[in-house]
């Protein structure tokens, strides 16, 4: 089950389709979405650890509390604040 359609595109985009393209400028690593992209660049090429996150309104654990406030929680979303 998927909340938004977005997600379900995403998926079928990445796992059924497998389509990657986003492309790392650094290397060769080729993904379907910007997250693992960014993700990717930070520990790699940057030596950047992201830490997961607890939202305090729904208690899920995530990776960007952005996306997730944005996505899950509009009326709390303030870009770049979390």
């Amino acid at each position: 089950m998927f909340t938004h359609k977005m997600g379900v595109d995403k998926h079928i985009n990445a796992i059924h389709l497998q389509i990657k393209n986003k492309h790392c400028q650094f290397c060769d690593y080729r993904t379907y979405n910007m997250f693992n992209l960014n993700l990717h660049i930070a520990n790699r090429h940057k030596g950047e650890k992201m830490e997961k996150q607890q939202c305090q309104h729904c208690d899920k654990v995530v990776m960007s509390m952005d996306w997730h406030l944005k996505i899950y929680h509009p009326e709390m979303y303030q870009p770049g604040t979390q």
